[in-house]
C-alpha cells in the first residue's frame, strides 16, 4: 500500500514538473494585409499547440469587423531567459560627449488624431487593435477621399482614394494600415501662429497629434470654405508662405499643409 502510494506522489509531482515546463508560445493576430494587430501569449498543451492563446486571441477577433486570423508565431519566447541580459558596464568617470537629448522612452500608447475632410476624430489605445475597436465606435456617417493622420509624433500622412471610403469598416481599415506604432517624442512644445486668408490661427500643443486636432479647429471657427494662401511661422522660426495655384477645400488639405510645416521644424 505504501509502495502504491509513493508511486502515484512521484506521478503527480513529475505531471506537475511537466506543466511547469512547457515551452511558452505566441499567437499573433493579423489583418489581411499581414499587419500584425495584437500578440498573445501561453503555453504549449501535450500536443504542441498553443492553445490558451489561441482562445484569447479568437475571443479578442470576434468584437472586430475586420477579417483577422490568429497565427501561431514560429518565434518562441526563451522559456528560461536571462535575468540580467545585460550586464553592467565598468562606469565610465568622463562625461559622455554626446549627451542623449531626449532621456526620457517614448510611451506606449498609441495618440492618433484623424481629420477626414472637415471632421476631426481623436483615437487613443495600446495597440492597433484597440485603435481600431474605438475608430468602428466613432467613425462618421458619409462618404470621404481624403484624410490627414498622425500617430503621436509622428509625420503626417495625407491619404486619398480614387473611388470613396464609405463605411466604419473601409474608413477604420485604411487609418489602421496608416498609423505610425513606432512612438518618438519631440523636443518642447509646439507654438505656432499665422493667418489663413488673413484669418490669425494659432496653435499650442504637446505632441503633433494635438497639433493636428487643434488646427482643424481653427479652420472650422475661420468659416473659411476653401484657402489659397496662409502665413505661418512655428516655435519663432522665420515666416513661411503657403499658397496653391489652386484650392485646399476642407480642413484635411489645410492642415497637412501645417502639418508639413511642423514636421520640418519639431523633431
Amino acid at each position: 500500500m505504501k509502495l502504491l502510494i509513493a508511486t502515484a506522489f512521484l506521478v503527480l509531482t513529475a505531471q506537475e514538473s511537466f506543466a511547469q515546463r512547457r515551452p511558452l508560445c505566441e499567437v499573433q493576430m493579423v489583418d489581411s494585409t499581414g499587419r500584425v494587430l495584437d500578440t498573445f501569449s501561453g503555453q504549449m498543451d501535450g500536443n504542441g499547440i498553443c492553445r490558451d492563446a489561441l482562445r484569447e486571441c479568437n475571443l479578442a477577433a470576434q468584437g472586430l469587423r475586420t477579417r483577422v486570423s490568429c497565427v501561431e508565431s514560429r518565434v518562441r519566447p526563451d522559456p528560461r531567459p536571462n535575468p540580467n541580459p545585460f550586464p553592467n558596464p565598468r562606469p565610465d568617470p568622463r562625461p559622455d560627449p554626446r549627451p542623449n537629448p531626449n532621456p526620457y522612452p517614448p510611451t506606449a500608447d498609441l495618440d492618433v488624431t484623424v481629420v477626414l475632410e472637415n471632421t476631426v476624430m481623436q483615437l487613443r489605445g495600446y495597440s492597433v487593435a484597440d485603435v481600431n475597436s474605438q475608430c468602428l465606435r466613432q467613425a462618421p456617417f458619409g462618404s470621404f477621399d481624403k484624410m490627414t493622420i498622425v500617430t503621436n509624433n509622428s509625420n503626417v500622412r495625407f491619404v486619398t482614394t480614387y473611388s470613396w471610403w464609405r463605411d466604419a469598416r473601409e474608413i477604420c481599415g485604411e487609418i489602421s494600415r496608416n498609423l505610425d506604432v513606432y512612438s518618438r517624442n519631440i523636443r518642447g512644445m509646439i507654438d505656432v501662429y499665422g493667418d489663413m486668408e488673413r484669418q490669425p490661427f494659432s496653435i499650442r500643443a504637446y505632441s503633433k497629434a494635438e497639433a493636428l486636432a487643434q488646427c482643424a479647429d481653427a479652420y472650422r471657427v475661420s468659416r473659411l470654405i476653401s484657402v489659397d494662401e496662409m502665413t505661418l511661422s512655428v516655435n519663432n522660426s522665420a515666416t513661411r508662405r503657403l499658397s496653391t495655384y489652386s484650392w485646399w477645400r476642407n480642413a484635411s488639405e489645410v492642415c497637412n499643409e501645417v502639418m508639413k510645416v511642423i514636421d520640418q521644424t519639431v523633431y
